[in-house]
């Protein structure tokens, strides 16, 4: 408050000498005015009696000529006295306003931070900030003068001292790998998506009527012990870890030692009845199932959540061959476990180069395609559909179908599309549900793949609609 006050004094200050000016001039501007002609209202008539008469108006008319021109040298020098002012005190002026400008950009930035420091949500005000700027309509304040309010406005209210600093510098503040080129990716896509993959994309964060129907459906049709399983706080683990389970007989085997050497005989038993019974279920149930367990999970101590996490991993590396529903299922694990474990920390979102990005996107949606799709040319077909709604971003990207995406790959580029804002993290999405829906239908794998990625990418997903592959 002290420096908003001192600050407001050496403006004024800056600023006096012209705004004196400027009321002297106007000033003077009224009394030049007022001394003319035009509202003195005088006239007189002379006929042959009144002669005498007409003598002594005139003689009134000469003075009052005569004093009008004394108010009116007096009105024109004090409008030139004021407009000399105006003048001297114009550099102050343009001072003034640049220094205003200045401080009120700064103060933007820091109106910023300041969002960030108690929110702790760096995506909410970069992501409007990207709204508005990928908005193609403008508007300017033309009806009264945008000085006024300029300080109160998003943007600039007039082309000439702008008091809020480019969209694009603050976004990039919030997000370096932000560039003016990627306001297109707010609005421009390229193709419509199919009404499957609408209704996918127009259901994360927000299901529709249908979606929670089906979530309704879904629930229903759990076996009462499994359902019992995911509300129990001392039983959840037990089905996670079934869930995790390999589908080949000796490796299964193998597993089920692991397990009984850590929990008991009985545990061992609970944990192959849920495994039988998810078996019969469908593949489709498993990662909706380990969803649906974590409010359960995250009621238990961080020391325990630790340990399931890694006794899961264990588990799965048994084969020594990590699958790709044991990636999804580990990454959406260890992912929900670390937010209970610890809720303020997040990834690392470092700063990637763009084409490393695109390439990584471009990775994901070839390992899509080569899940979904039995030939070559319906995965080509698929991919094209993908790449389409992306556009730019994997402009340059190197893509070849006969490339079979690793685990490893996948993973590695997973992490580095966390460097994406949100309307390209949207679009990526969109892209892959496009590249799965392409053949209009949804398999297992595809499902999972486009769980992973919308868990990896902060989108949570209600249950779809996909059908087993087994």
């Amino acid at each position: 408050m002290r420096l908003n006050i001192r600050l407001i004094g050496l403006l004024f200050g800056i600023t006096a000498i012209h705004s004196v000016g400027r009321v002297i001039m106007i000033g003077g501007g009224m009394i030049a005015k007022g001394a003319g002609l035009g509202g003195l209202g005088v006239g007189w008539t002379a006929d042959k009696t009144g002669a005498s008469d007409s003598k002594i108006l005139g003689f009134f008319v000469l003075i009052a000529l005569a004093f009008m021109a004394f108010i009116l040298s007096i009105g024109v020098s004090i409008l030139v006295f004021g407009a000399g002012l105006t003048l001297l005190g114009l550099l102050g002026l343009i001072s003034a306003r640049a220094i205003k400008s200045a401080i009120s950009r700064q103060r933007e930035y820091l109106a910023d931070a300041s969002v960030i420091q108690f929110t702790r949500q760096t995506k909410g005000i970069a992501g409007a900030l990207k709204k508005m700027g990928g908005n193609k309509l403008r508007s300017y304040i033309t009806a009264a003068d945008p000085e006024d309010v300029s300080h109160m406005l998003f943007g600039k209210g007039s082309e000439k001292f702008g008091t809020h600093p480019p969209l694009t510098d603050r976004i990039k503040a919030l997000d370096p790998s932000f560039t003016a080129g990627s306001y297109a990716d707010v609005e421009d896509i390229l193709d419509t998506p199919t009404p499957l993959v609408q209704s996918i994309v127009e259901s994360i964060g927000k299901p529709d009527a249908e979606q929670v129907e089906y979530a309704r459906k879904f629930r229903r049709s759990v076996p009462d012990n499994l359902s019992t399983a995911v509300h129990s706080v001392n039983v959840s683990p037990l089905l996670t870890i079934a869930l995790i389970l390999s589908r080949d007989e000796q490796h299964l085997e193998r597993q089920m030692q692991v397990v009984e050497r850590e929990f008991g005989t009985g545990n061992a038993e609970l944990v192959r009845d849920y495994y039988v019974e998810v078996s019969r279920l469908g593949a489709e149930y498993r990662l909706p199932l380990l969803e649906m367990a974590f409010p359960a999970l995250k009621r238990r101590e961080e020391a325990a959540l630790i340990e399931l996490a890694g006794f899961t991993v264990r588990l799965a590396e048994i084969d020594q061959d990590i699958d790709l529903y044991e990636f999804c299922f580990g990454r959406i694990l260890r992912r929900n476990l670390l937010a209970a474990v610890n809720p303020s920390q997040t990834e690392s979102h470092q700063i990637q180069r763009r084409a490393k990005v695109g390439q990584a996107a471009a990775y994901v949606l070839m390992m899509v395609a080569q899940k979904g799709h039995e030939d070559a040319g319906a995965e080509l077909a698929a991919l094209n559909a993908g790449t389409a709604v992306l556009g730019q971003l994997i402009a340059g990207a190197h893509i070849d179908l006969q490339q079979r995406i690793s685990i490893d790959i996948l993973d590695g580029s997973l992490n580095m599309l966390l460097a994406l804002h949100g309307d390209e993290r949207r679009n990526v999405v969109l892209a892959i549900c496009e590249t799965a829906a392409h053949d209009g239908r949804l398999n297992a794998a595809e499902g999972e793949l486009i769980r992973v990625i919308c868990a990896t990418l902060d989108c949570p997903m209600p249950p779809i609609q996909a059908r087993s592959a087994d």
